[in-house]
């Protein structure tokens, strides 16, 4: 996720000119990986057994821990809504204006930290 935000990259894989431009191609691509990352986490979580405390798959866990950090990133940067009490209507808000800040240091800066911890 930290690398996927760097332009000239992504104009490798044919999007954008490879100028920082979050309203571009590029900034699309950028805003929907992070997006599909953050959906993968909470997807993630039916590979969880809580019966005996363990992932059935470790890339469940990985993508577990990175919405952790987009969580945990402050900001506003990502947050979960809802207003049924069952979660039917979960919705993952992402402030695509954060991604190239508060989002990008978010998945970075809390590695040492990445234990998963369910609450």
């Amino acid at each position: 996720m930290y690398l996927s935000c760097e332009f000239p990259v992504l104009k490798i894989f044919g999007f954008g000119d490879g100028s920082v431009n979050m309203d571009g191609e590029a900034g699309d691509i950028l805003y929907a990986s992070y997006l599909s990352m953050a959906r993968a986490g909470l997807a993630s979580l039916e590979m969880w057994d809580p019966k005996s405390q363990k992932w059935g798959q470790p890339h469940s866990q990985a993508r577990f821990s990175i919405l952790q950090c987009f969580l945990q990133a402050g900001d506003d940067f990502c947050k979960l809504e809802h207003k049924e009490e069952d979660m039917s209507d979960l919705v993952i808000k992402l402030d695509r204006s954060k991604i190239l800040t508060t989002g990008r240091d978010g998945t970075f800066t809390p590695w040492p930290r990445l234990k998963p911890v369910l609450t």
